[in-house]
Parts: C-alpha cells; sequence; structure tokens
C-alpha cells in the first residue's frame, strides 16, 4: 500500500462526499457546526483540509481514468463508508487478498499518473 496515495484518496474521498453534499458537510458552512450540534469528539468544525480542489480534481480524473475493474476497488474502498479491505472484499465476492493486490495496483497507477503533475 502506497500511505501518501492513500491519504490522498482519503481526502478525495472527503471532497467528493462534501461535493455530493453541496458544501452542507463543509465545517465553516454547515449549519449544524454553527449552531455547536455537532460532538467536537466526532468531529474536529476546526479541520481544514489540507488539498485544493484542483489537486482534488487531479485525483478525480486519475480514478476516473482507472480501467473498470480498478476504479470498483478505489469507490468501493474509499466511497464506501466505514468498509474494511475484508468487508469490502465481501461486498465485491472476491478474496481478500485479490482485493488487496488489485487496490495496491490502482494506487500504483494513480501515483503514476499523479506524480508528474503533482512535481512540475
Amino acid at each position: 500500500m502506497l500511505t501518501h496515495i492513500d491519504d490522498r484518496l482519503k481526502e478525495w474521498s472527503a471532497w467528493v462526499w462534501r461535493k455530493a453534499d453541496r458544501g452542507g458537510g463543509y465545517p465553516r458552512q454547515s449549519p449544524i457546526c454553527n449552531f455547536g450540534l455537532v460532538s467536537s469528539k466526532t468531529f474536529d468544525a476546526t479541520q481544514l483540509w489540507q488539498t485544493s480542489d484542483s489537486d482534488m480534481e487531479l485525483i478525480d480524473r486519475a480514478v476516473n481514468s482507472l480501467n473498470l475493474d480498478l476504479k470498483i476497488i478505489v469507490i468501493r474502498y474509499y466511497l464506501a463508508s466505514g468498509l474494511n479491505k475484508s468487508r469490502a472484499a465481501e461486498s465485491l465476492h472476491m478474496a481478500r487478498q485479490t482485493f488487496v493486490d488489485r487496490l495496491s495496483a490502482a494506487q500504483m497507477r494513480i501515483d503514476e499518473i499523479l506524480y508528474p503533475v503533482l512535481h512540475e
């Protein structure tokens, strides 16, 4: 597993969810955070996202450029809330090791796509 790509994909998944809910979950704009209805134990309303929208769009394009088998793995693991590798593999009816191998292949491919762009 490529830790730096895993971290980026986790940020990407949060970005995708924020985009899908039209910013309702974005900490500084969320009405629920403004009223203090979110426990600080479960959500840090002051968290600053480390990556820009343009970086997230690059990652999004990289994910979308994967072949379908790898794209499904990335989407299932990073966008399905709360799934660990074993449960994600079960949900796709595949062996855990096959899932891990494909996830690693997807991460390597994303790294190959992003490296030249992010290190210009």
